[in-house]
């Protein structure tokens, strides 16, 4: 099995919580002219389809739609490394990874929660070569800020479920 560097993974859907973010499966906003209701059960659909778009780009190489997938502001804090912040950052980092040979890739959230302005997902990420190997796999939690009326990652971390290399 080939081993890729722990930190590969924060190119994976993963996160921070962050403020304004609640525990609630619903949360409701009301004016007095209107009451409108969030529905996380939508998000969560909502959520999957970025999730699969991200998965497609990732392994088709299509750097500019991953660097995309993040906010201006976003973080990422990649396992045995220091935060990556913004998009430039986040945009080099990616052109390191895409580097990797990853040719299959897929997430799967495992919870979703928040409200009509920040998500928080929970989930676990698979990745492969294109011989069947376990390039890695593991857990992540992705914040998701709502930017100009878009869903896009603002914080994003992972881990690895696979053992550590053994020591020499």
């Amino acid at each position: 099995m080939k081993l890729v560097p722990i930190f590969l993974l924060a190119i994976i859907f993963a996160g921070l919580l962050t403020t304004g973010c609640s525990n609630n499966n619903t949360a409701s906003k009301t004016s007095a002219d209107s009451v409108s209701t969030f529905d996380i059960n939508a998000m969560k659909k909502t959520i999957e389809e970025k999730d699969d778009a991200f998965a497609k780009a990732f392994v088709t190489g299509d750097s500019a739609s991953l660097v995309n997938a993040y906010t201006e502001d976003a973080k990422i804090f990649p396992t045995n490394s220091d935060a990556v912040v913004g998009r430039a950052a986040i945009a080099g980092m990616i052109s390191q990874y895409l580097k990797y040979g990853i040719k299959k890739f897929h997430d799967s959230t495992t919870a979703l929660y928040g409200n009509e302005d920040n998500l928080i997902e929970e989930g676990i990420y698979f990745m492969g070569d294109d011989k069947g190997n376990t390039i890695d796999k593991g857990k992540y939690i992705d914040v998701w800020r709502k930017v100009d009326g878009e869903w896009r990652i603002y914080s994003n971390m992972f881990n690895t479920s696979l053992p550590a290399p053994p020591s020499k």
